[in-house]
């Protein structure tokens, strides 16, 4: 009798163990899949590189495409690592203002990372374009963009997967010689998943963490009437470990 009661005791205080560090662990994977996210942003162009955001304008108000050349540049929060993203972008324009098109870039940085391939399928359009009513006024314009991406280091076994969807708002202002000053607002929603199978580095083991995040972001550009533009753009990744990347834009709209 003694010894059956021992061993419900036993089996009780098991239970309430392990019952107890259930909220220990939910919490540890969670952290780790918000991480995941994060990281998988990061490596694919829809979190490494800037935006683009291109507006009608009364010259080139349905361009067959478009070519960018993007650069981004970013900081860990303690500042000891800067990370430099390069990309690459074209579009052409395939039914009235939808266009599709792809990326390529590349991450470096000053030490202590491997080098990382990425690679995107790209979407656009606007979904509403109001004309200023008087030349001293601006346009308004609300775009959509989306953005498939996967990037894949070099030297680990690390692979990273993204879907992004943003929301460029600008508005433009007519400038001498026929240019156009522009000004976005860029809300973003994006889901990432990493793959991690060779390292403990990033994230507390191997395995794939995958999370959905919020991204902020905002630019000035130029186009001028040639079709050439230039672009300055800053955003970040909605999570206490990003810090804010900056980034640089030549587009030509052909």
């Amino acid at each position: 009798m003694h010894r059956r009661l021992l061993l419900v005791l036993a089996s009780a205080c098991s239970a309430a163990a392990a019952a107890a560090g259930l909220p220990a662990a939910a919490a540890a994977q969670g952290r780790a899949n918000e991480l995941g996210g994060f990281y998988a942003l990061s490596y694919t162009p829809a979190g490494a590189l800037p935006i683009v955001v291109l507006v009608k304008n009364a010259r080139d108000s349905m361009p067959r495409g478009s070519v960018a050349v993007r650069f981004g540049i970013s900081k860990n929060r303690d500042d000891t690592l800067r990370i430099n993203n390069y990309g690459a972008s074209a579009k052409l324009r395939v039914w009235r203002g939808v266009s599709l098109g792809a990326t390529y870039g590349y991450r470096t940085c000053e030490s202590g990372c491997t080098g990382l391939s990425m690679a995107s399928l790209d979407a656009s359009g606007t979904l509403l374009h109001f004309d200023a009513q008087h030349p001293e006024e601006a346009d308004t314009e609300i775009a959509y963009q989306l953005s498939v991406g996967y990037g894949k280091a070099e030297k680990r076994d690390l692979s990273a997967k993204s879907f992004a969807a943003s929301l460029p708002m600008t508005v433009s202002l007519s400038q001498m010689y026929d240019g156009l000053l522009t000004l976005s607002f860029i809300p973003s929603i994006a889901r990432g998943s990493l793959a991690d199978n060779d390292t403990t580095v990033l994230l507390p083991g191997t395995g794939t963490y995958t999370s959905t995040k919020f991204m902020i972001g905002a630019g000035i550009g130029y186009l001028f009437p040639v079709g050439l533009g230039v672009h300055a753009t800053v955003h970040r990744i909605a999570i206490a470990e990003s810090s804010a990347q900056s980034g640089l834009v030549a587009t030509w709209r052909f």
